[in-house]
């Protein structure tokens, strides 16, 4: 009867991945991987989607625990799983904001190491208590493990926006620090809950399904909630202060707009009003107007010219210092020559 209960007890204590790590790379394995790296995709794209946040540093990433629960269940083999799926996620992504595809694989290959780098901590410290049957082994993967694999991981990921220039210097901090607590949080919630399933021993595993799985579930659903509200809100008030914004740039618009065409128009006025507008008096006329009125750089009165006043301009010009005036044009090479002879002018 004691040998009995301690031949189960040992059962409980050996991890599946010390048995099944050496073995060949079957069928059921690569189906395995597949099966993996599927579901990350799925996994990480509804987070993507739900939180409304960037794939690039995700509020939540439950896929990259998937990663983790796998490696650590059926062995370093399964780093293929998490390869393929944070590669074929980032590169649909790449491929919808047309950024290379190299930049998938840099990704792909620091979540990789992420998720490697956090088993072996895990087994390190906890050596064959990889089922977690005591508070140590848990800490060890929450508060080492965990924290350790997403640390790599999202150097990797953010340093290479920041290589690639997808991501600016100033933001590179900020990125990384989401990308971080994204793939913590993600981890930390996510690997439970696929452990429960797939997790060994099995008996004890499926005893924790209850106490874990729902209150994780219900963890996961309400962090995503909370992170796609505080997306919205965001958004909101985004859209609240451009509206703001570009309601007061298009009322000062509106009002200089008024006020130059309103200048344009009092020159047509000045012109009205007199016989005869010397230069001099036009030039203190729109010397005034455009000192009110940066935004525009000159004023001219271009005046329209029938043929029998061609000369009479001509004359005026001289008589007013400029003996040089003449009507110009320029012809099919471009050079300035005298205006041939036509009904009318507009002399500018």
């Amino acid at each position: 009867m004691s040998s009995h209960t301690l031949h189960k007890s040992s059962d409980y204590l050996a991890p599946a991945t010390d048995e099944r790590a050496d073995t060949p790379v079957t069928g059921a394995v690569r189906l395995d991987i597949i099966v993996f790296a599927v579901l990350y995709i799925i996994v990480g794209h509804a987070a993507t989607v739900v939180t409304s946040s960037s794939v690039y540093a995700p509020a939540v990433q439950p896929a990259v625990g998937i990663a983790v629960a796998a490696v650590l269940t059926a062995g370093y083999r399964n780093w293929a799983a998490a390869f393929l799926g944070t590669l074929a996620l980032h590169a649909i992504h790449m491929h919808r904001v047309d950024q290379q595809w190299y930049v998938a694989i840099v990704i792909a290959s620091g979540t990789t190491l992420g998720v490697l780098l956090a088993v072996y901590i895990v087994r390190q410290r906890c050596g064959r208590d990889t089922a977690f049957s005591r508070a140590s082994a848990v800490a060890m993967f929450v508060v080492v493990g965990a924290p350790a694999g997403c640390l790599l991981s999202s150097i990797c990921g953010a340093g290479s926006l920041y290589l690639f220039g997808i991501v600016a210097a100033e933001d590179i901090v900020f990125n990384w620090w989401c990308w971080w607590g994204g793939e913590i949080i993600g981890v930390v919630l996510g690997a439970p809950l696929v452990l429960v399933v797939i997790g060994r021993p099995r008996d004890l595993w499926r005893s924790r399904r209850g106490p874990i799985a729902l209150p994780l579930s219900l963890s996961l659903v309400l962090l995503n909630v909370l992170f796609a509200s505080t997306s919205e809100l965001d958004r909101d008030a985004v859209r609240a202060e451009f509206d703001q914004r570009a309601f007061f740039l298009d009322m000062t618009f509106r009002s200089r707009l008024a006020r130059y065409v309103e200048m344009i128009h009092s020159v047509g006025s000045l012109f009205a009003s007199s016989e005869h507008v010397t230069r001099a008096e036009f030039q203190r006329f729109t010397d005034v107007a455009l000192a009110r009125s940066p935004g525009i750089q000159a004023v001219s009165w271009n005046p329209y010219v029938l043929r029998e006043d061609r000369a009479r301009l001509v004359a005026q010009a001289a008589r007013d210092g400029f003996g040089g005036f003449e009507f110009m044009e320029r012809n099919d090479d471009g050079e300035l020559v005298r205006a041939a002879d036509r009904e009318t002018y507009v002399v500018v």
